[in-house]
């Protein structure tokens, strides 16, 4: 199974600027063992005022797959945009793989974490993988 975080900016942002809530989704690729076909499921984890990820907040290891930054805060109160934008949202999000599932985790990897979001893997053994390990 592969997974990791997909930032859903609705639209071209560097063209058209934001086009309101960024969505911060998770995105599960993986092969139905019935009928032989790829299946892609998407779920919205969170609605952010922006995102950004990578590296900076930490390497990525075998557990901790992905990592997103949410910011929901108020520089955006007055746009009209983001105004169902729960401000509880903003935080740090991990995507985590261990043996028999994947987690979504909102907070720091050094305090207790709030689990999102659990998916069970097809059998207890298989970890979720991002894209690069595939």
């Amino acid at each position: 199974m592969v997974a990791s975080f997909y930032h859903n900016t609705g639209g071209d942002i560097w063209l058209d600027g934001p086009a309101g809530p960024y969505k911060l989704e998770l995105r599960l690729e993986f092969i139905d063992p019935d009928s032989n076909e790829k299946i892609v499921v998407q779920d919205v984890i969170a609605e952010c005022g922006r995102m950004s990820g990578g590296t900076v907040f930490g390497d990525k290891t075998e557990r901790e797959i992905d990592v997103t930054l949410c910011e929901g805060d108020e520089r955006y109160a007055d746009d009209e945009r983001y105004a169902g934008i729960d401000k509880r949202n903003a935080g740090i999000y991990w995507l985590i793989s261990e043996p028999g599932e994947l987690t979504v985790r909102k907070g720091w990897l050094d305090v207790p974490q709030k689990i999102i979001a659990t998916y069970r893997m097809p059998s207890p053994g298989i970890r979720a993988v991002t894209k690069e390990e595939e």
